[in-house]
């Protein structure tokens, strides 16, 4: 029994630092520096002056965060941290048979509907930024070949616009 503690223990610290590295790399966007020599170059300016700038990483991740966790009710955000915590701490409880084991599986579970409500936002925004060329070839339809006005244009597009955009066109209205 000593050594299936110790096996287990080795693999959940190996499986633990393999994921703080990998979480530290995605965060970075790049190799540490003397991985890779990428923080020798030279960075744009993100004052425009040397070039177009561009957003960088964290203010991306901010606008998904703002994009998509204020599409979840508070009450079912609520709900689903709590079952997934519930749910991780019984299941590092069965597998350890001890608390503090299961406390940190119950906390670190907790992280998973987040990263489920994000998914489903991206999906979202694809989806809706596929739609735009098809909307637009409608409107120059409805304008052009159908003879309507460009605003009657819009108007009867916005009819068949994904969820997304609807919220833009009744701006317009």
């Amino acid at each position: 029994m000593g050594s299936l503690v110790t096996l287990s223990a080795a693999v959940a610290a190996s499986a633990s630092a393999a994921t703080g590295a990998g979480l530290i790399y995605s965060a970075t966007g790049r190799a540490a520096p003397v991985v890779a020599r990428r923080s020798l170059a030279r960075r744009p300016s993100r004052t425009g002056l040397d070039g177009p700038s561009r957003p960088s990483r964290l203010s991306r991740q901010a606008l998904d965060r703002r994009a998509v966790l204020p599409l979840v009710p508070a009450a079912e955000l609520a709900t689903a941290l709590t079952a997934a915590a519930v749910a991780g701490a019984a299941v590092g409880y069965l597998l350890f048979d001890a608390l503090a084991p299961a406390a940190l599986a119950g906390i670190l579970s907790a992280g998973l509907p987040f990263a489920g409500y994000r998914r489903r936002g991206q999906d979202r925004i694809e989806r809706a930024a596929e739609s735009w060329p098809r909307l637009l070839e409608e409107i120059r339809l409805r304008a052009g070949s159908l003879g309507r006005s460009v605003p009657q244009a819009l108007f009867e597009s916005a009819r068949h616009a994904p969820e997304e955009w609807r919220a833009a066109f009744d701006a317009i209205a």
